[in-house]
């Protein structure tokens, strides 16, 4: 194109078109568009890419993000339970039952349950009889104040059956069991989270001997459970 004055006219810029004489100015495509060299008109990206405009080639979704529709201005990350592991995604994938992951994610190893948790007794533990307990749980994401964490234990019973594990309310959560009735079995252990727990935050709760808790008498290794 020809600048006011010009004897002679200028090649339009990589990723610049003039599509008809006379032209003044070279023309550029809008975000979402690549330049069709050969037709000389802008196109739409495909899906699984973008363009941020100006450009003669639209560039794929990198790992852990995608772009559903053709036309994107730019790729989205995964959201939280999903990934993607290929360039050019136009969807995520979701994380198997029982697990997430967090925005962007890019592998399926990056899924992870909720959290673990990891049993231990007291000195003279065995099947069938009471004994101190501590549950050790590792958080591999956020909790919300307010929310609870509910961690089975099948074929336990209480002897000293009480609604609130009193002096094992800490600064973090508040303990309670879940249907607890003397000597029926135990559904369940409930932290109710009084402040938000970051990732990788361990939160330990040891049930004394006073609580009397019976170990169940087969499917418990008394080591670690």
């Amino acid at each position: 194109s020809p600048g006011a004055g010009a004897s002679t006219c200028a090649l339009c810029q990589q990723g610049q078109f003039s599509d008809s004489t006379g032209m003044s100015a070279c023309s550029t495509c809008a975000a979402g568009q690549r330049l069709d060299v050969v037709e000389l008109r802008c196109v739409p990206c495909d899906a699984g890419s973008s363009s941020s405009g100006s450009a003669s080639e639209c560039t794929q979704c990198s790992p852990g993000t995608f772009a559903a529709s053709p036309g994107s201005l730019g790729c989205t990350p995964c959201p939280n339970g999903f990934y993607s592991t290929a360039a050019g995604a136009t969807v995520c994938a979701r994380c198997a039952a029982g697990s997430t992951a967090n925005s962007g994610a890019n592998s399926s190893d990056q899924c992870k349950g909720f959290l673990d948790s990891r049993i231990s007794f007291g000195p003279g533990a065995a099947a069938g009889k009471v004994a101190t307990m501590t549950l050790q749980v590792s958080c591999y994401f956020r909790i919300q104040a307010g929310e609870h964490l509910i961690l089975g234990l099948p074929g336990f019973r209480m002897t000293n059956a009480q609604p609130v594990l009193e002096g094992l309310s800490g600064q973090l959560f508040t303990v309670s069991w879940e249907n607890a009735t003397q000597a029926r079995p135990v559904t369940a252990l409930v932290l109710t989270v009084r402040e938000t727990v970051q990732p990788a935050k361990d939160l330990t709760v040891t049930v004394p001997l006073l609580a009397g808790l019976r170990i169940p008498t087969f499917g418990v290794a008394l080591n670690d459970a």
